[in-house]
């Protein structure tokens, strides 16, 4: 036994320091396949200080004796792994490097370094996280494990230590109290006497082991009336160091009403969320729950993920579309159903302005918090929480969740109220941060280095490095990908494209190419990504090829199910390689193995008349999407890799440094985009860019950026909003109440108040008009001040008779093309987002094909663009799916109100649902409800089109005719006269109908 300072005092030995310098390139190594020479007499040193430290820890306490367990786990480890040390002792080695992860607090790597016949039986299930030890269980799971038979094959010790494993599974499940004293207590006891098969010091520390393992059961850390119902829904019998430290830390409490929790990626934030969730419709059943996220791909995916655990408790979560038109009556039903509703900033916003269900509402949740400091969106979620804490004083609670948020108690405290926060720095793996370099050796040849911030360094290219960009970038991941799959983050959606395919070029011709196998071919996920990727894109897009050789990329440019179906195929290991943009990167939640960023520069969009400009990758934005590597419970370590031949530090002003530490407490503060926004206006009005005065016009300067466009609008809605919510007297008060009031210095204050007074002096001209709209209906909105002005006018100058047809734009809930071309151009024409970039008329043609429903191809034929198909893909669903519902209802409003001054009584809705069916990228509203059911969108097109020809249509809805036509003709129907590929998953959709 020794004492920790004892064992400290071996690490200052400058021995041990060249041994241990040895461990951590060693296992670098490892994760490459090599071998290094091994340092005379190391190997029995190590063991011998693993060995004395697995004797002590039990009996160690603080963070430093963490800190020791997790450096001996890590000597253990290779140890275990050498052909020098003898095959018998690596298995005790594997445990000894177990056990010591276990008591660093690192249970994921505890269970990646033991191979299944390391140990047998139930001591197998005692140290591993894929038995029934990781989830609580129903009483017939339960019956079945504590009724297994012994195994013959077992140890005298090792029945003992079952037995304790058994009285642990017990009380982890709720079935029993835990025996006081253990048994393997007894025996550790007798080993020091008696020759055993196991040692002391290891019965010692399973014993050890055991105990935190009571201590970290879910039962032990919550309330039991929780953990009964957690136990319906199978949750983890066990909960992670970082997870106790949130629950310890106030997650479940109340008192709290703003509360933070910040914790790298991969510990276990999601599992944190479902805990929060049913605590709290627990405790209110008849409530609402927001649960805001920053993208739409994670609504679905957050959504799909809160239902399998809502369901078995008969509640559900609902995606809430993130299109900005009003609910319709099937989604508004949708909300008032479900418990909780899952959602964009800007759908959120949405719902406050439209007053839905809002007082119901008792927790939100906002996950990656962080995104309060970008942009426009960024401002967007700051002026939507102000505007929930002003209208509510004593509810609803707030949780805010971040990876990279040091100062996450910050962001939940400008809030006010009772405050706690909790950030956790430990990973659940290790990750090495490390920058990829050609250096010239002593021979005067090139290789390929990976420099790792830890000292650490390797040769991952040993000949013939690549010398152009891309092939190097490809050169690494290939080398990187011996120790799993690999994200490469590329810089916009068509070099992810080109790096793809320049990839399968670059494999195949040295022969590692890897071809998927009769068996995989066959499988759901590759079926259903190859279908849609033939149906939904075209039957030559490079993916086709692609995915056969376990490569993918994944970007903006590709229909929503074809990304869903890629994802899916990452999920199930269908994928080694894919190739990502940095935003589509942040949401991606994969088992990764090692991420590579190919530019920590990227370019902006062009702005006519204005240089070339570069956005730097922050080191925030970096270490989220680093997050992606090194899985729990697959791999021991995540490799993020800066590919320094394209990083373009040269034009951002950035320190390298700050990529390579991943503790978040280097990561600077979370700031606020409306701050931000706020000191660049003012900037831009002292250095005459512009003026205050030309702030107060409508119409805002061109020499505004978009960003700055999008902060004044933004202001502009939140300050209509609180005029028609009567939150605020003077224009001083949305700032006082505000996170970027925190962030800003005195003298800065001033300046901004001025910027608030005079979009509050442009409000009181534009409601002074004698054809303005009510604050109300202006709230309801959301546009733009300018955009609202352009339908305004346009609505107003429209003769009596035009008002009038506007009905025939829908006949018998269907769109009247010849009609709806004259609705459809107009708002395309005048409709903007909130940072001034408009749709654009040009794309009316485009937009009314989309509407059609007929394929994207067809769709792309009859367009006059010049756009490739992926461009094309990327402005259907980025812009025309965002902007054209919302200005569609924007315009049916101000048609409404002026149907209503003018006495107008023929509207019948009709642009309204234009909307909707613009949405879905139908024609009609059977075809609507199809898709409402996940039938692709063509497919429900062809369909309904089928039902209103047939005779049954009169008689029966399309759910009845679908039901009563045979599959052959259901068939025929959506593969049409262009003979289109079925979609994988039509037979199972037609059967839920």
């Amino acid at each position: 036994m020794f004492l920790i300072e004892e064992i400290r005092q071996v690490f200052e030995n400058e021995r041990f320091k060249e041994d241990f310098a040895w461990v951590k390139q060693a296992l670098l190594l490892k994760r490459f396949g090599r071998t290094m020479s091994i340092p005379s007499g190391a190997i029995a040193r190590l063991a011998y200080l693993v060995e004395s430290t697995l004797a002590s820890a039990p009996s160690w306490d603080g963070n430093e004796a963490i800190d020791t367990c997790k450096l001996a786990a890590e000597i253990a480890e290779l140890l275990s792994t050498l052909d020098e040390v003898d095959r018998s002792d690596r298995g005790k080695l594997a445990l000894h490097a177990s056990l010591l992860y276990e008591l660093g607090n690192m249970p994921a790597l505890a269970s990646a370094v033991l191979d299944k016949d390391d140990q047998p039986g139930l001591l197998d299930d005692a140290l591993r996280r894929d038995t029934p030890f990781s989830s609580l269980l129903t009483n017939g799971e339960l019956e079945k494990v504590l009724s297994r038979e012994t195994d013959q094959n077992e140890s005298i010790t090792d029945r003992i230590i079952s037995e304790d494993i058994v009285s642990l599974l017990a009380y982890e499940q709720g079935r029993s109290d835990l025996p006081e004293i253990r048994k393997t207590d007894s025996a550790a006891a007798l080993a020091q006497v008696v020759n055993l098969d196991r040692s002391s010091s290891e019965l010692e520390a399973i014993s050890a082991v055991i105990h935190r393992r009571t201590e970290r059961s879910t039962r032990f850390n919550i309330e039991p009336d929780l953990f009964d119902v957690l136990r319906e829904v199978h949750f983890p019998s066990e909960l992670w160091p970082t997870q106790i430290e949130a629950v310890k830390g106030g997650l479940t409490e109340d008192e709290f009403s703003s509360w933070g929790f910040a914790a790298p990626t991969g510990t276990g934030k999601t599992l944190l969320a479902r805990l929060l969730i049913v605590h709290q419709l627990l405790k209110n059943p008849d409530n609402k729950i927001l649960y805001v996220v920053p993208t739409r791909a994670l609504v679905h995916e957050v959504t799909q993920d809160l239902n399998t655990i809502l369901t078995h408790l008969q509640y559900q979560a609902v995606s809430v579309t993130p299109q900005l038109v009003s609910l319709d009556n099937e989604e508004e039903s949708l909300l008032t159903m479900a418990a909780v509703a899952v959602l964009t900033p800007e759908k959120a916003d949405l719902l406050l302005r439209l007053k839905t269900f809002i007082n119901e509402i008792s927790l939100i949740v906002i996950d990656e918090a962080h995104h309060i400091e970008n942009g426009t969106r960024g401002a967007l979620l700051e002026l939507y929480l102000w505007r929930i804490r002003k209208l509510f004083s004593a509810k609803p609670r707030f949780v805010f969740l971040s990876a990279v948020a040091p100062n996450i108690k910050e962001i939940a405290g400008w809030l006010g109220g009772y405050t706690g926060a909790v950030v956790a720095e430990d990973r659940a793996t290790r990750m090495r941060a490390g920058v990829y370099r050609l250096k010239k050796g002593d021979n005067g040849r090139y290789a390929g280095i990976i420099d790792y911030s830890d000292g650490t360094s390797i040769e991952v290219v040993e000949s013939k490095p690549e010398r152009t960009q891309q092939k190097g970038i490809i050169q690494l991941a290939a080398a990187l990908a011996s120790a799993g799959p690999v994200l490469i983050v590329a810089k916009g959606k068509r070099t992810s494209e080109t790096l793809a395919k320049l990839a399968l070029d670059w494999l195949s011709e040295r022969g590692i190419a890897r071809e998927h196998s009769p068996s995989n071919l066959e499988s759901p996920e590759f079926i259903r990504l190859d279908s849609r990727l033939e149906r939904e894109m075209y039957s030559s897009v490079p993916m086709r090829q692609l995915i056969k050789y376990r490569i993918a990329y994944h970007h903006a440019g590709l229909p929503p199910r074809v990304r869903v179906a890629v994802e899916a195929a990452i999920k199930t290991g269908l994928i080694d390689y894919v190739f990502a943009t940095t935003t589509l990167a942040e949401g991606v939640n994969f088992p990764f193995s090692s991420v590579v960023v190919q530019s920590l520069a990227l370019q902006e969009p062009p702005e006519k008349g204005k240089p070339r400009r570069y956005n730097p990758v922050t080191p925030r934005s970096y270490w989220n999407i680093a997050g992606r590597a090194g899985r729990p419970g697959y791999d021991r370590e995540g490799q993020v890799i800066l590919f320094e031949p394209s990083l373009g530090l040269d034009k951002v002003e950035l320190v390298l440094d700050e990529f390579l530490d991943p503790a978040i407490s280097r990561i600077s503060p979370v700031g606020s985009a409306l701050a931000a926004g706020l000191k660049q206006l003012h900037l831009g009005i002292e250095a005459g860019t512009y003026s205050i005065s030309e702030l107060r016009s409508p119409v805002l300067p061109d020499s505004l950026s978009r960003g700055e466009q999008g902060i004044i609008n933004l202001i502009r809605v939140g300050l209509v909003h609180a005029r028609a919510e009567k939150l605020i007297q003077v224009p001083e008060e949305i700032l006082e109440g505000s996170f970027a009031k925190t962030l800003m210095a005195a003298d800065e204050e001033p300046a901004a108040v001025e910027i608030l007074r005079s979009q509050v002096e442009m409000l009181n001209d534009f409601f002074a008009r004698a054809d303005a709209p009510s604050p109300e209906l202006v709230a309801e909105l959301g546009l733009s001040i300018e955009t609202l002005t352009d339908l305004m006018d346009y609505v107003t100058q429209l003769e009596n008779w035009q008002l009038e047809s506007m009905q025939n734009a829908m006949y018998g809930g269907a769109i009247n093309f010849d009609q709806a071309r004259f609705v459809v151009g107009p708002v395309a024409k005048r409709m903007s987002e909130l940072e001034g970039g408009r749709l654009g008329g040009f794309l009316s043609d485009v937009i009314l094909n989309w509407m059609r429903g007929l394929p994207l191809t067809r769709v792309k034929a009859l367009s006059n663009l010049s756009n490739s198909f992926e461009d094309l893909v990327a402005v259907i669903y980025s812009r025309v799916q965002y902007l054209l519902p919302w200005g569609l209802f924007a315009f049916h409003r101000l048609v409404e109100n002026e149907c209503v001054r003018r006495k107008i009584t023929t509207y019948n809705d009709s642009i309204l649902s234009l909307a909707y069916l613009s949405d879905a990228g139908v024609p009609n509203f059977n075809a609507l409800r199809l898709v409402g059911l996940d039938f692709e969108r063509v497919d429900a097109t062809r369909l309904s089109y089928a039902y209103q020809e047939s005779k049954a249509s009169s008689i029966a809805n399309i759910f009845g005719w679908l039901k009563a036509t045979d599959r052959l003709s259901l068939y025929r129907i959506v593969r049409g006269a262009d003979n289109r590929r079925m979609d994988y998953d039509f037979d199972s959709i037609l059967d839920s109908v």
